[in-house]
């Protein structure tokens, strides 16, 4: 069965504390983005920790080897669960990370973002490239190089489980039928996460910016374990 994460989507502290005690009853990891970490740093995840929840923090480290290496050591031993880099940094920042994590932490590898398709991708590399290709590719390497977690879009989530039965993967861009894509350019469903076998799923807005945000994670509960 797969677990649901809460993005705490706001640079504002005590909105990110009231919704983790909000929601702590029913969720047991939250997401830190960069804006909010940005703002309050080693202090936020501290109070956050202090609510006995695991902590997701999302800083898509990349960077030169050595200075990712120093940044996760320095992560390491602030009693969070899981950090994010991004894989396109390359082998040796990969293996640098990881080495650095010493078991302290987990290593999330981060594809391809989910706000861009097979055309802003091409446009970007300056050639033809397939977002999924490219994702294969980058998870491939990840795994040779020990890793197990992998961050990527619903539309590869499927794939990639199935041609790495072992990977860990977690999917962003979770929305409700009816919601607004905002700027993320490729989002699966609750429903379709549940019947692809997705490992984690992390929601933001869809509950955090709900009118009713109680009654929406009861039911993305619903949606996304059956019940």
């Amino acid at each position: 069965m797969g677990e649901i994460i809460i993005a705490l989507n706001t640079y504002e502290k005590n909105q990110a504390l009231e919704w983790v005690s909000r929601f702590k009853d029913r969720v047991k990891i939250f997401k830190i983005g960069l804006p909010l970490f940005s703002h309050y740093g080693l202090e936020i995840v501290k109070e956050i920790r202090e609510q006995e929840v695991e902590i997701f923090l999302d800083m898509k480290l990349h960077d030169i080897p050595s200075v990712v290496e120093d940044s996760i050591r320095a992560l390491r031993d602030l009693d969070i669960k899981y950090v994010t880099i991004h894989l396109t940094g390359g082998k040796s920042m990969i293996s640098g990370a990881l080495s650095a994590a010493d078991d302290k932490i987990e290593i999330i590898g981060v594809t391809i973002l989910t706000s861009i398709d097979d055309k802003m991708l091409s446009e970007l590399m300056g050639e033809d490239l397939k977002v999924k290709n490219t994702v294969v590719k980058l998870v491939d390497l990840f795994l040779n190089l020990g890793g197990k977690n992998i961050v990527l879009s619903g539309h590869e989530a499927k794939l990639i489980k199935d041609r790495f039965p072992d990977v860990k993967v977690f999917v962003p861009g979770i929305r409700f039928a009816e919601d607004e894509k905002g700027d993320q350019a490729r989002v699966v469903t609750p429903a379709f996460a549940r019947e692809n076998g997705f490992d984690f799923i992390v929601v933001g807005r869809s509950i955090t910016h709900a009118k009713d945000p109680d009654k929406a994670l009861n039911r993305l509960i619903e949606e996304f374990y059956g019940t």
